[in-house]
């Protein structure tokens, strides 16, 4: 779990300010090694080494917030002073029976989430020790960057204890996920401080051999036999530290196997809304994280002081007041207030809202600017009012949560045109999926490909180039879109695949550039990306089918095809005997679809048996060759984005149609080392079949 690119941009926007001072006091390390990486950030390693000397010199913070070198907002500076109380603890990290990764010490969980890193990407093997800062930020558990790791070694006969300890929190909600839970188990962590010796060792004795992976630093580190039964102590199950014989991973048939599509769909739905009170709690602790405090108001300039001044200042920037960091905080108000008043203004940040959104003002404002709803009914709703500066508010009252549009806003909006506001926002939502879809079929598509292909499945919607490249931009910024656009120095503008995105990140070494948190990144075309082109000329672009655009998604839709199908059922009736029957098949052929969107590659078998492994199936001796025959399949029946959108054996049928020769088996299958049909004398492997 990580924060969203936003939230990203303003943790560091206060933790990066904080390192920096905290080195010119501390001298932990070269300041010429610490902005070794500028102009694209502070360098990684370092500042792990800093993040971990602050936590154990966090007078350092207090002296920061008082003098203020960052010129933060007084709730900026609040935000940094409350990271003085942060604990920093050696903690346990597994998996619990939700499939999330979380950290544990002294019989509390905590859910936790990375700024730059997932958690799930660091930790190598489970279960991890792990020496960390978990910060409150934004209402989050955000574990500070570094982290130092070490793998314990469990004795097989206390696994059953592990389970049953993991179970019981996991079933008490013994689970700390907010802000406000992690300073409440603080004080708890301080008070078991007498007797707990799990910060004895400094990180410096902890570091391992070097082998540091984004921002968050970690190392590995073997604990002694007394350091593992003091996290034995804390029940978490024993994962796999290496693969075992066929009989440690048993096989069975799942609930799901032999239903036909439609019938699983509606079987994993039944599945996930069958605990409606734990759905209803989620929603609860989100409705929580959003509530004014105070008595229920409805006046504007009540519910704007109940707001967090750093909130409003940020909502007045978006409005585009001027002078708004120079404001007292009644003068922000005021200016706000003044702002609203205005209809056109209140239309602009409606006609930007989301559908769902939009619908949920809209009925509020219906219903008189008041709904009430209990806590146990908070699951049957289809949408809610977030909470929207200046718009809409959340109270808590008792049981109930009061939704308010303040009065002076019910009157502008009764006079709005809805109907109109929602087919923009339906013609939003449509680009925007179009455009996902795109990306998901292609991987690269030059800018202008995606709006002629927006204008042929949509010929009525928006017909501005400058209000779609806006749209695109918007959805970028607000975290709502699956893509990214790249513009090169000779102003051609691409749209890439998120993940297309995140590997061109990696291969020119910027992913810290300050460009990259903007919605338009700048950067020059790299070689993976000039590659994927250049496999792609000459090969007609596949257009989206009315099919593609009704579906959920392309991945739905890419579901629904034979080999996806079949792999799908194959593993729905081999379900890994420590896996859950419902989501097991789910999450293995989303990674290998995901892999398979590049085509068979050369090492191909190894990225399968990883992708199945790291979801606890191993094929038996027996097994292998059919599971290596569904993988073939599935990358040759499924679009890549090398074949700009096709699939290798729609390229082959295209190219020769119907005819076959000897490379063609029974079963219109190319074989991958016979004569390509091309006629080129080479492979099939080696040719169409790359």
């Amino acid at each position: 779990m990580m924060l969203s690119r936003l939230q990203c941009r303003r943790f560091h926007n206060l933790f990066d300010p904080l390192m920096r001072y905290a080195n010119g006091r501390l001298g932990v390390v070269d300041e010429e090694r610490l902005y070794a990486q500028e102009p694209f950030g502070i360098d990684a390693e370092a500042l792990s080494e800093v993040a971990q000397a602050v936590w154990q010199n966090t007078d350092v913070i207090a002296d920061f917030v008082r003098e203020n070198p960052a010129e933060l907002v007084d709730g900026e500076l609040a935000v940094v002073a409350s990271w003085q109380e942060a604990p920093t603890k050696l903690f346990i990290a597994d998996v619990f029976p939700d499939g999330a990764i979380k950290l544990m010490t002294h019989g509390l969980a905590f859910e936790v989430c990375g700024a730059t890193s997932d958690i799930e990407t660091i930790l190598d093997e489970l279960p991890a020790a792990v020496l960390t800062t978990l910060l409150p930020f934004d209402g989050q558990i955000v574990f500070a960057e570094y982290l130092v790791t070490g793998l314990v070694d469990i004795e097989d006969e206390l696994i059953p204890v592990f389970e049953q300890e993991i179970e019981r929190l996991y079933d008490e909600g013994t689970i700390a996920r907010s802000s406000d839970d992690l300073m409440q188990a603080a004080n708890a962590l301080r008070a078991s401080a007498a007797s707990d010796n799990d910060l004895a060792q400094t990180p410096q004795d902890l570091h391992g051999a070097d082998d540091g992976c984004g921002c968050e630093h970690h190392h590995a580190h073997a604990h002694d036999d007394d350091a593992a039964g003091v996290f034995a102590a804390q029940g978490y199950e024993a994962r796999f530290a290496a693969l075992g014989s066929d009989a440690d991973y048993g096989q069975h048939c799942g609930v799901l196997a032999g239903l036909t599509f439609e019938e699983r769909e509606q079987a994993i739905d039944d599945h996930m809304m069958r605990d409606d009170d734990e759905l209803a709690e989620r929603l609860v602790d989100l409705l929580e994280t959003e509530c004014s405090q105070g008595p229920i108001a409805h006046g504007l300039s009540e519910l704007l002081a109940k707001e967090d001044p750093v909130d409003a200042r940020r909502f007045a920037t978006y409005l585009g007041l001027e002078g708004v960091r120079a404001m007292r905080d009644d003068e922000l108000f005021d200016a706000i207030i003044e702002h609203i008043a205005d209809e056109g203004a209140v239309h602009d940040i409606v006609a930007e809202l989301s559908e769902p959104h939009m619908k949920a003002l809209r009925d509020l404002a219906e219903q008189g600017g008041t709904k009430t709803v209990s806590s146990s009914s908070i699951s049957t709703l289809k949408g809610l009012p977030n909470h929207e500066v200046g718009l809409s508010y959340v109270f808590r009252d008792g049981d109930e949560f009061v939704f308010v549009m303040p009065d002076e806003v019910i009157e502008i909006v009764r006079a709005f045109d809805w109907d109109v506001l929602l087919d923009r926002a339906r013609a939003y939502r449509e680009l925007i999926s179009l455009v996902d879809s795109l990306a998901e079929l292609r991987g690269i598509v030059p800018i202008w490909d995606a709006i002629n292909e927006y204008r042929r499945c949509y010929p009525n919607g928006i017909q501005s180039e400058e209000m779609i490249l806006k749209l695109l931009i918007q959805a970028i910024a607000e975290e709502y879109a699956n893509f990214q656009l790249l513009k090169t120095e000779s102003f051609e503008m691409y749209v890439l695949h998120y993940m297309l995105f995140w590997a061109y990140q990696e291969e020119t070494d910027r992913e810290d550039a300050p460009s990259f948190v903007e919605p338009v990144a700048s950067g020059e075309l790299s070689e993976m990306l000039k590659d994927l082109l250049a496999r792609q000329q000459g090969i007609e672009p596949r257009p989206l089918s009315p099919e593609m655009l009704e579906a959920r998604s392309l991945y739905d839709w890419k579901m629904r095809l034979e080999p996806a199908w079949a792999f799908c059922q194959y593993l729905d009736e081999h379900v890994p005997d420590i896996r859950d029957d419902y989501y097991f098949s789910e999450r293995a052929i989303e990674g290998l679809i995901e892999e398979a969107q590049w085509g068979l590659p050369d090492d191909g078998a190894q990225r399968l048996f990883a992708i199945l492994e790291a979801n606890d199936f191993v094929p038996q001796v027996d097994q292998v060759q059919e599971v290596l025959d569904l993988w073939s399949n599935l990358c040759d029946g499924l679009p890549t984005w090398p074949n700009n959108g096709w699939s290798t054996d729609e390229l082959v049928q295209m190219r020769h149609g119907a005819a076959t020769n000897g490379a063609i088996n029974s079963n219109g299958k190319v074989g991958r080392n016979d004569l390509c049909p091309c006629g080129s004398g080479l492979k099939y492997k080696k040719c169409c079949g790359k």
